[in-house]
């Protein structure tokens, strides 16, 4: 897949190990998180809803042991031309900050999908799956 600035993006998912480390950590940055609207945003759904959202992500892009749990799944990816390695290191490059949260972004999409799936089919919810599966087929 390419990512923004047309860098092919080689993605290989993680063991099952790294990859269910990842879903756990994600799990518990987002336990406690729920969108809840204050009755004067009740009737502006897209208000309250970016506002849960939007704490939901900072809660997972701020969440140290997901960045550690993404960087094992990036372990077996490569981006660009001569498959670098998706590294700390390839980013202390300032030219390669740019792709963090896109590169970061997608390797952690693959190596979730499953999972949510798995969940997703087994609470009875296919309007859910073929939103994720729409997600997955876009990368």
């Amino acid at each position: 897949m390419k990512i923004f600035n047309g860098k092919e993006l080689d993605i290989t998912l993680g063991s099952f190990q790294e990859a269910d480390n990842l879903f756990k950590a994600v799990c518990r940055a987002l336990k406690g998180n729920k969108i809840d609207l204050p009755d004067s945003l009740k009737s502006d759904l897209s208000t309250g809803q970016l506002s849960g959202i939007l704490d939901m992500l900072l809660s997972v892009i701020s969440d140290d042991e997901i960045e550690s749990c993404i960087f094992e799944c990036a372990k077996r990816c490569g981006i660009g031309p001569t498959h670098e390695k998706i590294n700390i290191e390839y980013f202390e490059k300032e030219e390669n900050r740019q792709e963090y949260i896109p590169v970061m972004l997608e390797i952690a999409k693959a190596n979730l999908f499953p999972f949510m799936t798995g969940i997703t089919s087994s609470l009875g919810a296919p309007d859910i799956q073929k939103i994720m599966s729409t997600l997955q087929k876009s990368k």
